[in-house]
């Protein structure tokens, strides 16, 4: 007799059980089962990937899910087909839904109202039954029961579950209930893990999931709620065999299949007498017309290809649903841009969905959409983030809130989250826990240890790594656990009908209605996806050209390396769209020479310091090499690829000679020095070589990627040889590329993206380069990219941009560009809130603050957020004295908010204004950053000036020992081919910035001292390879200190008449 496990958790079930569903379904085909049914918790969280890996293993899957209803008790149900699935993915959708968010709440109505294809079970020891049961309340539980046969048939049966000698008599009345009322018993485990040993695990889960320590968890059930075979099940219930041998009765009733792999389009608003492919072609031609002229052959040609190939696979509906999207962005001024592998496409391009002209950057069609595979097509759209959620909320009107969701992420336990979680169960202190964890590296957990023995910054450590050891093995165990669901960053899927007809939703933080798969299954299930991803960057250029545009008459006269001026200067402000960028000049001299001159903190994609110094190196001369280099920075270019980035700039500033592995490449890599950077040059080299076609070429680099499957893999490599012999090749050169492919393919970067984001890069540095001040402030207000507020404040600084403090009488919520200057807004302000910020400026609109009270009277300000914005300066214009003001406010607070005893208290008292000290001081508190001058104002005078060599002048002590000091901007700890760390460090003093690389020995000497922003004063040598390159090689590190007395003596001067000390 077979045994079927019908009530089984995995890790799905968020925080309660412990096996993954592979490894569920291994111990189940172990046990020699032939199937397995999923269970999670009022989720299908895993169903696709259950299903998927049951399949491969031969088991047959059983899908559904544990119940929890309003009283508490739970119900089993279990899908028998499609009817039962849709049921299944209603039920849960609708107790996520009434519960709203980390709730659930289902009433055994709403079960009865999506009964029809279900199974239950009646819930073992947590259902309703075996409560009445055992509160030897019979008579309820026989009423309950006929209740349930009632409405289910013989699709109810009653669960038994035994973990220990008390469960007998319950499931003896479970027996006598059965027999009185004809209804089928069925045995279960209420599986949480494969093993008995995991139990422990569980009782962490549960710890964390309350917050508490081990000693607490009470919730955690038995230890024998683990997978068990089907000879330990039948002895468990040897006295109840029908409940074994109903298992296979349920069994064989299951029979609901997924349809995997086949696309599900919505259905589309048409013109009359119009299909969808129809209508493409017309808006793909009309497009064509206007991108082109003239229109050529070559356009005409490609165009029609690629719209049959889109027509034989049926994706014409995904086309005009992504064009309505990018339509209704460009009609509402929202900057748009398709990105990805869609920019292949010329259908895309002329449907003005992408902005990369994919025959003028030679782009392959077959990279994006290849006719030799069903794949639905994937194009992702790079948003304004601040009109993100205006997007959504139209895609949501538009094919309807019950057709619409955004897909969800799970937020994995990782390496130091898994560490920080379970040092808690144990009762760890929090500041002791953020010691260790702080510094370790994001690495697999199996390594953290190494790590600590090895990382200079937990040095201190390492005497108590044996409190720790127990704690990481745990953490090992559970780390890559999903821990809670969140909205994945872009993922909008649309349904033709009813989503629960194909995904289970819940609520999701903001009251966002989220899919309960997660990216991977929805591909899986064919639903339409596509990534609406908010960018900070398409903001900040949108922004720049609506202030510039805003001022059009002072830039109108202004010369544009012979271009004339762009056209975005001429029209309305409202009506700009990022399809105006088109209008910024392609090859401006001025531009290549300032992206050259590696000045590109703040521009997109150009401002890491591994670009910036790869810029410089470059000699960048155009926008294609900004491409270029998009392509080169990313880590398989310059790691597992073997070293292209450095072997493609050696060769293009001829240090190295441009050689070819075969001569029948340089047609495929002649523009890249004989160097494979983009999967574009895949294709081009499966068709020079071995004569193969574009479609072809892209299956043979999928083939070769890293999800490789053998039974592929050797398909496209017999092709490949083949045709490169036909082609002239002997067999051992044929060979000889196709070993070269392979080792390429996994690392090579999608030229498309790469022309897409090379160019709004350019764009950007055009902005920054004509319109600073216009482009600092776009900056600041749309937070930044890779460095602090901080950071970019000192770039403005450096570029001769004032920077102004905030002001309640002129400062908006955002910074503002004012005459040349920036002046801070409000809400930068530590603690200021939204209710301040629009009081202060509502109240300022039709008369200015005169006098604190005045302020305070017509604000209602809080004393907090008053004490915050006079430290900040941002009282100055009412009163010059900040130390005064602070005065008058205590006063004023301190005597029930009465002025006039504040005012009669204070008399004719006089603070003296803070000195510039405590002015950065109180700024770095409450702004983040220093509006009055560079934090290294603080140490100028710590400086040995003599000795110190300032960032802009590093390229005049090339190869020589030199001193360098600055306060610490970023840092990147890496780790060497044996397995040493070394680290990055970039450091800022007034002039700019400078990398410093900290090599495995000096990091282990000196890298425990770099754990603040310093300043710190570095010795070594500057490094220069390269033309453009100039690294400094620490040889030691040392952190500025200023200790309690030295500060104070600081704030007791006076510094009205002090000029800035400049060290050069």
């Amino acid at each position: 007799m077979s045994f079927t496990h019908l009530h089984t958790h995995s890790y799905y079930s968020l925080l309660d059980a412990v096996a993954s569903p592979e490894e569920l379904i291994i111990a189940a085909k172990k046990h020699g089962m032939r199937a397995l049914a999923l269970t999670d918790s009022n989720a299908l969280y895993g169903a696709v990937e259950f299903y998927r890996l049951a399949k491969e293993y031969n088991i047959k899957p059983i899908i559904g899910s544990e119940l929890t209803l309003i009283d508490q008790s739970r119900l089993i149900v279990l899908v028998k087909n499609d009817s039962g699935y849709r049921n299944l993915c209603t039920l849960i959708s609708t107790g996520q839904f009434q519960g709203g968010h980390l709730k659930f709440k289902l009433s055994l109505k709403d079960v009865f109202k999506n009964k029809d294809g279900l199974i239950v079970l009646s819930g073992g020891q947590k259902g309703w039954v075996n409560r009445l049961l055992a509160k030897r309340d019979l008579d309820g539980a026989a009423q309950y029961v006929r209740r349930m046969q009632e409405i289910f048939g013989n699709d109810f049966y009653l669960e038994l579950q035994h973990f220990d000698p008390n469960d007998t008599l319950i499931n003896l009345r479970l027996r006598d209930l059965a027999a009185e009322n004809r209804i089928p018993l069925v045995a279960t485990n209420n599986v949480h893990f494969t093993s008995i040993k995991d139990w422990s695990l569980r009782r962490t889960l549960h710890a964390i999931d309350a917050n508490t320590v081990l000693e607490k968890v009470e919730t955690a059930g038995s230890s024998e709620q683990y997978l068990k075979s089907t000879m330990q099940m039948k002895e468990l219930f040897s006295s109840f065999k029908s409940a074994i041998s109903n298992t296979q009765r349920i069994t064989g009733n299951c029979n609901f299949e997924f349809k995997l792999g086949s696309p599900i389009f919505p259905s589309i608003d048409l013109p009359e007498q119009e299909s969808s492919f129809s209508w493409l072609w017309k808006k793909s031609f009309e497009g064509a017309t206007n991108r082109y002229k003239p229109l050529t052959r070559e356009v005409t040609a490609r165009l029609q290809y690629e719209l049959n190939i889109i027509h034989e696979l049926g994706f014409a509906e995904y086309f005009l649903i992504v064009k309505d999207i990018v339509d209704y962005c460009h009609n509402e001024h929202i900057p748009c841009v398709g990105r990805g592998s869609a920019a292949d496409s010329l259908v895309s391009y002329v449907l003005e969905i992408t902005q990369v002209d994919p025959i003028r950057h030679n782009l392959y069609f077959e990279r994006f959409l290849n006719p030799e595979r069903t794949d639905p097509p994937d194009i992702d759209l790079d948003l304004c983030w601040k009109n993100r959620d205006k997007v959504i909320e139209y895609v949501y009107k538009k094919y309807g809130r019950d057709r619409t969701a955004m897909i969800c992420t799970f937020n994995t336990l990782q390496s130091r989250s898994a560490i920080r979680d379970v040092a808690k169960t144990y009762g760890l202190p929090e500041d002791e826990i953020g010691k260790v964890t702080k510094h370790l590296p994001h690495r697999p957990i199996e390594e953290i240890e190494e790590a600590v023995n090895t990382l200079p910054e937990l040095r201190e450590l390492r005497h108590n790594l044996s409190l720790y050891e127990e704690i990481m093995r745990i953490a090992a165990r559970i780390s890559d656990f999903p821990r809670h669901l969140s909205i994945h960053p872009g993922g909008v899927i649309i349904a033709p009908n009813k989503l629960t007809h194909h995904t289970p939703l819940e609520i999701a933080g903001k009251g966002i209605v989220i899919a309960q798969y997660d990216m991977y299954s929805i591909e899986k299930l064919g639903l339409v996806k596509m990534d609406l991803l908010g960018v900070r960057s398409l903001s900040i250029i949108t922004d720049c050209i609506r202030m510039v545009n805003g001022d059009a008459k002072k830039h109108t006269g202004r010369s544009f390396s012979g271009k004339g001026v762009p056209d975005f200067f001429f029209k309305n402000s409202a009506s700009l769209s990022p399809l105006d960028l088109r209008t910024i000049p392609e090859n401006d001299p001025a531009i290549t020479n300032f992206i050259r001159s590696g000045l590109t903190l703040g521009c997109f994609q150009l401002e890491s310091p591994a670009m910036r110094g790869l810029i410089k190196k470059m000699l960048i001369e155009n926008v294609d090499d900004v491409i270029v280099a998009v392509a080169l920075i990313r880590p398989g270019a310059s790691g597992s690829g073997g070293g292209m980035k450095e072997v493609y700039i050696k060769r293009r500033a001829g240090l190295e000679q441009t050689e070819y592995l075969h001569p029948s490449l340089e047609p495929a890599l002649g523009d890249t020095y004989g160097v494979t950077i983009y999967q574009e040059q895949v294709l081009q080299i499966a068709h020079h070589v071995a004569g193969l076609s574009y479609a072809k070429g892209d299956s043979l680099r999928r083939a070769m990627s890293k999800s490789r499957k053998k039974k592929e893999f050797l398909a496209v490599h017999q092709d490949f040889v083949k045709g490169a012999i036909k082609k002239g090749l002997a067999e051992k050169d044929a060979e000889k590329l196709w070993q070269y492919l392979a080792q390429f393919t996994g690392y090579g970067f999608n030229k498309a993206h790469s022309a897409t984001y090379g160019t709004i890069a350019y764009q950007a540095a055009f902005l920054k380069y004509y319109f600073p001040v216009e482009y600092m402030c776009a900056v600041l207000n749309n937070h930044g990219g890779f460095y602090s507020k901080a950071a970019y404040i000192e770039e403005a600084r450096r570029m001769k941009i004032r920077i102004l403090p905030p002001d309640v009488n002129y400062s908006v919520k955002d910074f503002t560009a004012e005459d040349g200057t920036i002046r801070t807004g409000l809400s930068p302000v530590l603690e200021l809130s939204e209710r301040t910020i629009e009081a202060i400026i509502k109240e300022r609109s039709t008369l200015g603050f005169t006098d604190l009270y005045d302020f305070i009277r017509r604000t209602r300000i809080g004393e907090r957020e008053l004490e915050h914005l006079i430290k900040a300066g941002a009282l100055t214009s009412i009163h010059p004295s900040a130390p005064q003001l602070m005065l008058l406010k205590k006063l004023f607070f301190k005597n029930n908010k009465k002025a006039e005893i504040a005012k009669y208290v204070a008399g004719k008292s006089y603070l003296d204004p803070f000195n510039m000290y405590q002015k950065i001081l109180n700024e770095l508190e409450i702004l983040d950053f220093a509006a009055s001058d560079h934090p290294l104002y603080l140490f100028e005078e710590r400086i040995a000036c003599e000795n110190i060599v300032a960032s802009n002048q590093l390229d005049k002590h090339l190869n020589k020992r030199i001193r360098v000091c600055g306060w610490l901007v970023t840092s990147r700890r890496v780790a060497t081919r044996s397995r040493n760390y070394m680290k990055f460090l970039t450091l800022e003093d007034r002039f700019g910035l400078c990398e410093v690389v900290l090599f495995p020995n000096v990091y282990e000497q000196h890298g425990h001292i770099v754990r603040t922003h310093g300043p710190y004063i570095v010795t070594g040598m500057i490094q220069s390879r390269l033309p453009g390159e100039a690294n400094i090689i620490a040889e030691k590190v040392e952190l500025i200190k200023m200790n309690k007395g030295e500060i104070e003596d600081l704030l007791m001067r006076d510094t009205t008449n002090d000029e800035t000390v400049e060290c050069i």
